[in-house]
């Protein structure tokens, strides 16, 4: 069968000197609701330069982001039909990151995706997010940036919204979001396009291709259209400026580094070691290869630790709230809690509504908090190990410290509490202020359970939780208090009086609220080197007096990192938008790598360096850092374990010295390609890219 190939019409740095500058008050490009772009899988492409916050942001839909637009057909407007989003291209308004969206066909359940790179930086860069129908791949100038798997959702491709760029529009073209900056050389594809794909044509104009289904270069200088070269989907220009051109300029990473040896895994290595790895770049600028390495040790095993906010409304029945949303948060975390290591549940605080003048309703809490302390289901003998923060409804009258929490302390006091392993100690003569203590993940940690108290009167607390702190010098330390966090950000008055008090220690790592129907968190220094990170999370006025939902956070000591997370065991169903979904970053004491040493070679070449003295038959682990001078690739952690120092002479891998350093390892005297060098020409690359021909995939 004849074969047909297509060219890439591909013009590096040839059109016209234009692009489109916003103003992030109320400029814009529609294409109408533009059905034939509608898509399932996709590539949305862009060059971008930010120049600072648009005056409002898109909202995705419920679930999703808050982002200023750059590429976007739709925006959140309802669920379940043709007015769901198809696709959304920003930057996140939370992190500064590039960000993503769809709604999908079956529900219009949002599905977003945030990266990791901040972009705020007032530089150009190339912008592009594929969908491949499961996977969501985010690439800054060429580069992953980061995946998410969304379980196999459709996006929904016959969306009546509107085509835009700079905002998202709903189906009626209201605009909503702005971003203030550069937009240049917009394109949307029908397809997945690779990596490799993406590299080879972001520095250049590119007007038509196998799925390319629209392309506005914005070359025109002036006027209010913006031309599609393809199929003609013209956008009308709303007050935008035309301005000087994308510089098409990013510098493509250096490929993924090629391991020599010592073989990944290889056991019986030398005490003195030579590393190896193969480096090149795709336009053969010189490289500088960092090595680092550490000792190998098990890394401490993930924990998670489960926040409960305002259950009031399902102990009270009021606002929609039933006993049972209780009953299944704290039945969900103990199925949950040898799959996710649940350590600790920390309760924010009204636990009921109506204080002392309900007593049906402690009953309530009581057996739903009962659920966390069977020794049977939960397979420990003190149960989970948990503690309660009293709230402003839990005391009577409501919000007054100086008043009674006679069914708090009846239900849950001192004698519920004294005789488990975990509980430490308590304030004054009731179980108000108390703390609590267990081990995590080779941790020790001290959580202070504080009364509610915004008059600032009671210092008496806050000495004695200040002088617990002062005796647990090896335990990390957590504070949960009903109202530490306004809706703002800032410190509520409790918040700073606290923070007052012992914001002074280091082991001061987290403070929990919730009180207010609100997603909120900041971070502020501990001590002379510590982070103290404040949350806020609430939600029993978003509907059904909260329908359940609680967040745990899953620590991982060996990324330090805590992994914030949203859900309801109610609806089973999880909330993923950057308020609700993200990542802080933890140093839970994992033995840091340290660099090695650093080789400069040309492209093509391989580094060399020498790890010297290694204690004998430890395992070790290590990685490289490849640098062009402008972007840096990282390499897999590689692993190997020393011998017992009997190697002979000039043996720096193995007992034997033959190059053959173990399965699956290839010198670069091994390769069959027939070259002479490991370098490949860019020319040569990027030839063999518009011809369709894949080279190796590079991180």
């Amino acid at each position: 069968m004849p074969r047909l190939y297509l060219l890439l019409l591909l013009a590096p740095n040839a059109h016209a000197e234009s692009s489109l500058h916003f103003d992030g008050v109320n400029d814009h490009v529609t294409m109408g609701e533009a059905y034939s772009l509608g898509v399932s899988a996709h590539t949305v492409e862009c060059w971008f330069r930010w120049d600072g916050e648009g005056e409002e942001v898109a909202e995705t839909g419920t679930g999703g982001l808050d982002m200023y637009p750059l590429v976007t057909k739709g925006r959140g407007e309802s669920d379940g039909g043709a007015v769901d989003m198809n696709f959304g291209l920003g930057v996140d308004q939370a992190t500064g990151a590039l960000a993503a969206d769809f709604e999908d066909m079956a529900s219009g359940t949002n599905h977003p995706v945030v990266g990791i790179t901040d972009v705020r930086d007032g530089s150009w860069h190339h912008a592009a997010v594929s969908y491949d129908g499961s996977t969501w791949a985010l690439y800054l100038d060429g580069r992953l940036d980061t995946t998410l798997d969304t379980g196999g959702a459709t996006p929904r491709y016959d969306s009546a919204q509107h085509f835009g760029v700079a905002t998202a529009m709903n189906s009626s073209g209201t605009p909503q979001g702005r971003f203030r900056g550069a937009i240049d050389e917009v394109r949307l594809w029908s397809e997945v396009r690779t990596q490799a794909e993406i590299q080879a044509h972001m520095n250049g104009a590119l007007s038509s291709g196998i799925a390319l289904l629209a392309r506005w270069g914005f070359d025109e200088g002036g006027g209010d259209t913006a031309s599609d070269d393809v199929w003609s989907v013209d956008g009308t220009v709303v007050g935008a400026s035309w301005t000087s051109q994308a510089p098409f300029d990013a510098s493509l990473p250096p490929d993924e580094p090629f391991l020599v040896h010592p073989a990944d895994g290889a056991g019986s290595i030398a005490l003195s070691p030579t590393l190896e790895v193969q480096v090149d770049d795709p336009e053969g600028d010189p490289l500088e290869v960092r090595f680092f390495g550490r000792p190998y040790e098990p890394p401490a095993e993930d924990f998670t630790i489960v926040a409960l906010p305002d259950t009031q409304y399902y102990c009270s029945g009021s606002y929609g709230g039933q006993a049972d949303m209780f009953y299944s948060q704290t039945s969900w975390i103990v199925e949950q809690r040898e799959a996710l290591n649940i350590v600790y549940v920390a309760h924010e605080g009204d636990l009921v509504n109506d204080g002392d003048d309900a007593p049906e309703q402690w009953l309530i809490a009581d057996e739903a908090l009962s659920i966390l302390e069977d020794p049977v289901t939960t397979g420990l003998y003190d149960g989970i190990p948990y503690g309660i923060a009293a709230g402003n409804h839990d005391q009577s009258p409501l919000g007054d410290p100086n008043g009674t929490t006679d069914l708090l302390n009846k239900y849950f006091g001192v004698d519920r509490s004294a005789d488990r392993a975990y509980y430490g100690d308590h304030w004054d003569e009731n179980n108000d202020d108390h703390y609590v203590v267990f081990d995590a993940g080779g941790m020790s940690f001290l959580v202070l359970d504080l009364e509610y108290d915004q008059s600032g009167a009671d210092t008496g607390v806050l000495d004695w939780a200040d002088q617990v702190i002062t005796a647990h010098p090896d335990h990390r330390v957590m504070v949960v208090g009903h109202h530490l966090i306004e809706e703002d950000g800032e410190l509520s008055d409790q918040g700073q009086d606290v923070y007052a008090a012992i914001g002074h220690h280091d082991s001061l790592f987290m403070m929990l609220s919730g009180h207010l129907t609100a997603e909120v968190w900041r971070s502020d220094p501990a001590g002379d080197t510590g982070t103290v990170y404040t949350l806020m999370a609430d939600y029993k006025f978003d509907g059904n007096g909260g329908d359940g939902w609680l967040r745990f956070m899953e620590f991982s000591p060996s990324t330090a990192e805590i992994h914030i997370q949203t859900y309801s065991p109610w609806l089973d169903e999880s909330q993923k938008d950057s308020d609700s979904d993200f990542v802080l970053p933890y140093d839970m004491g994992e033995n840091p790598f340290t660099q090695i040493g650093t080789v400069s070679v040309a492209a093509g070449e391989s580094a060399q360096l020498t790890w010297d003295d290694l204690d004998t038959e430890t395992p070790h682990e290590w990685y490289v850092e490849v640098d062009d001078g402008s972007t840096t690739t990282t390499s897999p952690t590689w692993t190997f374990t020393t011998g017992d120092g009997t190697a002979q002479p000039g043996d720096s891998n193995a007992p034997d010295d033959t190059g053959d350093d173990g399965p699956g390892v290839r010198h670069p005297d091994d390769r069959d390609c027939g070259c002479t060098s490991g370098a490949t020409p860019a020319g040569l690359g990027l030839l063999l890219a518009l011809l369709g021909v894949a080279r190796r995939r590079r991180r």
